[in-house]
């Protein structure tokens, strides 16, 4: 059986393979080395919906999932934390000068103009705080929704990582223990190692190129 391509199939994805055998998915795979783990992970539409649209907003669900990581990473959750708590401290605060400053304008009236000055800008202090406290809220809890979403992506496309690839010379599939690579058309061929490095194939002395991959990094469309 002669070896076709298709990329219009798999974009992405050079399959040297006879076109009935090739069961490579093209994907952008992470540099990770030959460690691989498979994880299922199940959503609701909701949820769902909100690694589309993560997907999207990243160009990737993948780059969605790294985000989501990194940012836990990062310790700009408990950065958050930190700042709700200041807002609030603040707010307290706020509260009881507002209060001091009610106060002393009942019981010093030579003081009015200047304790109700103070009122207004006490007044103005606390509706920032207010609307602070209100916008870090709102990030902290985005935060978690997001990282909880993108945790749940990141081990359900893990399981996506393909093991095994045909090879035409040994007419079987084979482990990937037993690849390697060679640069080539501006990309790498995975080839089966054992049977040597051959792109292109006779009539006793077949290819042993399985696919060919895109470089780490960059997305063929």
């Amino acid at each position: 059986m002669e070896a076709r391509q298709d990329p219009g199939l798999w974009p992405g994805l050079d399959c040297l393979a006879p076109l009935d055998a090739c069961n490579i998915a093209a994907m952008e795979l992470p540099v990770i080395g030959r460690y691989r783990r498979r994880f299922v992970v199940e959503f609701g539409p909701e949820e769902a919906g909100l690694v589309d649209r993560m997907g999207v907003a990243h160009r990737t669900k993948r780059a969605a999932i790294i985000a989501g990581l990194r940012l836990l990473e990062s310790g700009e959750l408990e950065q958050l934390r930190r700042r709700v708590a200041d807002a609030e401290q603040e707010l307290a605060s706020a509260r009881e000068d507002l209060k001091a400053a009610r106060s002393a304008s009942a019981t010093a009236t030579p003081e009015i103009t200047s304790a109700k000055a103070d009122l207004r800008t006490e007044h103005a202090a606390h509706r920032e705080t207010k609307r602070a406290l209100k916008e870090a809220r709102a990030a902290l809890t985005q935060a978690h929704q997001t990282a909880t979403t993108l945790r749940a992506e990141r081990d359900r496309l893990a399981g996506l990582l393909p093991s095994y690839a045909y090879c035409g010379t040994c007419d079987k599939l084979v482990p990937e223990a037993e690849w390697a690579e060679q640069p080539a058309r501006n990309g790498v061929d995975v080839y089966h190692q054992p049977d040597g490095y051959r792109p292109k194939g006779g009539l006793l002395s077949p290819a042993t190129v399985l696919f060919w991959r895109a470089p780490y990094g960059r997305t063929v469309r």
